[in-house]
Formats: C-alpha cells, structure tokens, sequence
C-alpha cells in the first residue's frame, strides 16, 4: 500500500471517528476538547502543516518603563479588588 493510500484512510478514519464524537458525545467537555485537538493536531501532520518555529504566545512590542507611580498605582488598584471580593463573600455568607 502506498504513502498517500495510507494517509487517506488515515483522513477516513478520523472523519469516521468525528462522526462518531457527534452521535456518541464524551462525559466532559474537557474530554471532548482533548479529542478534538488530537484530531486537529493529526490532521494538520496530513496536511503537511508541522511547523518547526514555535509559536509566537506574546506580542513584541516597545519595552515600557515602569515607574513608582505605577506600581503604587496598580498596587493600589489590587487592593481595591481584595477588598471588594471579601465584602463579597462576607454578604454572601451572611445570605
């Protein structure tokens, strides 16, 4: 059997197998997630599309400089959010 006889009944059977996920859904979504990657992942290796540069997760941007004034800020800004999240759960508590 040749390369591209294999790999297209490789692609039948994922289609196959993504019929089946939508008749017979998994317990969890995160299971279902996970099989969905495995099935994306193994079709882009068919397709040829494996890429060797990993890929990009943060935008490079001009470096910024942080200064006291936003540290105390954005320290500030957090407390804010500290308190509001206790008084949350106290009124909740109290409910």
């Amino acid at each position: 059997m040749n390369v591209n006889k294999r790999l297209s009944e490789i692609n039948k059977e994922l289609n196959i197998f993504v019929k089946s996920m939508r008749g017979k859904p998994f317990d969890t979504k995160k299971d279902h997630a996970r099989a969905l990657a495995l099935v994306r992942s193994i079709r882009s290796v068919l397709q040829g599309g494996v890429s060797q540069e990993p890929h990009r997760k943060f935008y490079e941007g001009e470096p910024v400089e942080i200064t006291d004034e936003m540290i105390e800020r954005n320290l500030k800004g957090i407390e804010e959010a500290r308190k509001n999240l206790k008084q949350r759960r106290d009124s909740s508590d109290n409910e």
